[in-house]
């Protein structure tokens, strides 16, 4: 879920994490010698926003990265096994327990002959009885499946990206007990683990020594390509360049460089400017609405909410509390949306009977709009 929630990687940024580390001005540690030589971990790291589930999902889906793998396996079996960990997400999914539930699966699930190696006791008992395996699975069994896993064929290749680290729900006084464990499945000379998490002193510690990148330090160039498109893709953006040519370039001058490598800020600047675009502001109008906006995520959202109608804000907060329910605790629709803003009395009067087209379509619609209006683009449809 965490996963397909991740916004894929705009067009073209990100490239640079297979290149030289060298040639750029802040140079880090080489990502290609990490999948094709023998070091065992990688911490990708950043500020909040900065992007780092998106690398880590770029990466995880890059053709380059099997390509790299495959050579460093020298083509013998490859398995790469991902957990995204999420505040967001069910308490099982933030744990231990589910993290190393969810790398079993997906390998198991690829290669069920691992299940007699590292699930030993319990297939043998399976086997012998007639009724079958009782009991939950504990972090301690667990740890020791996935090892016999690891173990049990020398010509088997393992990946294992852990994105969010800091997401989990593990205190952080225990947080340096989890990261040396995850860290110790890379001493196995067929395994390599890739991590991301904020740049927490807990995680920094336990992971000394170790490659590492930092995303908000080196997307400047991704963040000019990412604005440069979206504003130069508006035709109003056009049309103020004919006035005066250099202005658009400016703007998106100064966005990179108040950014501080923070791609979530820059995203939701940059949606401020097309709807200023969209009102016909002119380019001192489009200046001074980013001259508004703050330079830090916390401020910048406190000001989106500001900028509610106060004739709106109860709605909106009942909305965003829908989206925040069902993002936690299951599946939500905009229809579904559509249905819980009504009174009591709607669900107890309606017809009993299939909706048409028509009224789905026009809940869909206005409830759509409810939630783009409404709530200061703190939520995307």
């Amino acid at each position: 879920e965490r996963e397909r929630s991740i916004d894929a990687a705009f067009a073209s940024t990100f490239d640079w994490v297979y290149c030289d580390p060298t040639e750029y001005d802040k140079p880090w540690d080489n990502f290609d010698s990490f999948l094709l030589k023998d070091a065992s971990t990688y911490w990708v790291t950043g500020k909040p926003g900065s992007g780092k589930s998106t690398l880590i999902k770029y990466i995880a889906e890059n053709s380059s990265t099997t390509e790299k793998l495959n050579a460093w396996a020298q083509d013998h079996d490859l398995f790469v096994a991902q957990h995204y960990f999420s505040y967001r997400a069910s308490e099982l999914q933030r744990s231990e327990i589910g993290m190393l539930r969810s790398l079993l699966h997906q390998i198991l699930q690829d290669q069920p002959d691992f299940i007699k190696q590292g699930f030993s006791e319990r297939y043998r008992v399976l086997c012998s009885t007639a009724g079958g395996v009782s009991g939950e699975f504990g972090t301690e069994e667990l740890r020791t499946c996935l090892r016999r896993v690891i173990d049990s064929r020398i010509s088997a290749f393992f990946l294992f990206i852990i994105d969010g680290l800091d997401e989990s729900n593990t205190k952080r006084k225990g947080l340096p007990k989890l990261v040396e464990y995850i860290n110790s499945l890379g001493t196995h000379r067929n395994v390599k683990v890739l991590i991301s998490s904020r740049p927490w002193p807990e995680i920094e510690e336990s992971l000394e020594g170790c490659p590492r990148l930092k995303v908000h330090e080196l997307t400047r160039d991704d963040i000019r390509y990412f604005t440069e498109s979206k504003i130069n893709n508006h035709h109003r953006s056009r049309t103020l360049q004919l006035q005066d040519p250099t202005a658009i370039n400016q703007l998106v001058t100064e966005i990179v460089d108040s950014s501080s490598g923070v791609f979530l800020w820059v995203a939701l600047v940059v949606q401020s400017l097309l709807q200023g675009l969209r009102n016909h502001d002119t380019i001192s109008d489009l200046f001074a609405r980013l001259q508004e906006l703050p330079k830090e995520l916390d401020d910048l959202f406190r000001h989106m909410w500001e900028q509610v109608d106060p004739r709106y804000k109860a709605q909106a907060s009942r909305l965003l509390q829908l989206v925040k329910y069902g993002t936690i605790h299951g599946h939500i629709s905009v229809l579904g949306i559509s249905f819980a803003e009504e009174d009591e009395k709607f669900a107890t009067e309606l017809e009993v009977k299939p909706l048409t087209k028509e009224t789905c379509d026009y809940r869909i619609g206005t409830t759509r709009g409810h939630l783009l209006a409404r709530c200061a683009g703190l939520v995307e449809v």
